[in-house]
Parts: structure tokens; C-alpha cells; sequence
């Protein structure tokens, strides 16, 4: 056994540049493993999001049917909140998470009961740039992660024409400041529109 390690150091030590090409070939194709797999997750990904995409355009294009009020299951939304140009924005304190967190151990249904008091109204949401995207039909589509929300929830943020020189300076992993109104919120997504880019 050590006889056999000697020489093969010994090997190694006759014939440097080969060792050192053969280590260049093996680590080369291990990253275009890693790369190759990458990419598929990527893809599936982008997929993911193009779904949630024309999930959102099926909504906006279909009315759904009307939805009963229910005040004692509703949360609170503080009507006296407002921004310097009257629009009802929801209380500082809630948070896509808190958004979320309405549909959990409820039907969809009474989710979107607990949610329509917060649809229409102005949010500024911090999160870390999934990605950036354009539409034309939509114009610009920013997901974004969230402090606390899970994987599988995402908040979509919608900007127009106006906010493009901006938005194409986003990149992946950059931590923003949005403001927006709620377009439509489930319990796998928070859409929001109309979306202004905060300093």
C-alpha cells in the first residue's frame, strides 16, 4: 500500500504538467456539471414564475364572483392611515408575511375573505431582487423574497413605463424599497401594482 502511493507521488512528481492538465480537465467538467444543474433550476424557476404570471393575467381578465363580507373574520385595516396624497395605505406594522399568514389553516376562499379589506390598498414592501423582468402587457415585473414570508410565497412587484430607468438598474440579490398598491394577494403570491421605487 505505501509502496503503491510512492509511486504514484513519483509519477506525479515526473510528470507535473500533465497532473496539473488532467486536474484542469476533471475540474472543468465538474463545473459544467454544477453550471448544467444550475441552469435546469434556474429554468424551472422562470417557469414557476411565468405560471404565477398568467394566473395573475387569468384573474384580472376573469371577474370572480363576489365575495360575502365577513367583519369577524377580516383583520383590521385602519381606515385613518393615509399617504400625503390620499391613498388608504395599510398599517406600517404589516408585512407580506402578515398577508400570508391569513390564508393559513383557512379554505381560499375564507383567505381571500381575511384579504379583501387590504386589496387596493398602498404598501411599502423591502425585499431582495429575484430577478427583473419585462412584459408588455404588464410592463415591468420584479419578484422579490421578504423577511419572513416562505419559500414558496412570492410578492410580485409591478412598475410602469415611468419607473423604467430605475428598474433596469436593479440586479439579482439587491435589497430594495418599494411602493405599491395590493393588486391581488393568495396564499402563494402578493401582487402588487402601480410600484414606485423608494430612495
Amino acid at each position: 500500500m505505501g509502496s503503491d502511493l510512492q509511486s504514484q507521488i513519483d509519477a506525479v512528481k515526473g510528470a507535473p504538467l500533465l497532473y496539473l492538465a488532467a486536474v484542469l480537465i476533471v475540474g472543468a467538467i465538474i463545473w459544467a456539471v454544477v453550471d448544467r444543474l444550475y441552469s435546469h433550476r434556474i429554468e424551472g424557476l422562470k417557469e414557476r414564475i411565468d405560471g404565477l404570471k398568467e394566473q395573475i393575467d387569468r384573474k384580472a381578465e376573469s371577474s370572480s364572483p363576489p365575495v360575502a363580507d365577513s367583519p369577524a373574520e377580516a383583520p383590521p385595516v385602519d381606515p385613518s392611515v393615509k399617504d400625503n396624497q390620499e391613498r388608504t395605505s395599510v398599517p406600517p406594522d404589516v408585512t407580506p408575511a402578515n398577508l400570508h399568514a391569513l390564508f393559513e389553516g383557512v379554505t381560499q376562499h375564507e383567505g381571500r375573505v381575511r384579504a379583501k379589506p387590504y386589496l387596493g390598498k398602498w404598501m411599502k414592501i423591502t425585499g431582495t431582487v429575484k430577478d427583473v423582468m419585462y412584459e408588455a402587457e404588464q410592463g415591468w415585473l420584479v419578484p422579490v423574497s421578504t423577511e419572513g414570508s416562505g419559500w414558496m410565497e412570492a410578492t410580485i412587484l409591478r412598475f410602469d413605463a415611468d419607473e423604467t430607468p430605475k428598474v433596469e438598474m436593479l440586479r439579482k440579490g439587491q435589497t430594495i424599497t418599494a411602493e405599491g398598491k395590493i393588486d391581488d394577494l393568495t396564499n402563494l403570491w402578493l401582487s402588487v401594482k402601480n410600484c414606485k421605487l423608494l430612495d
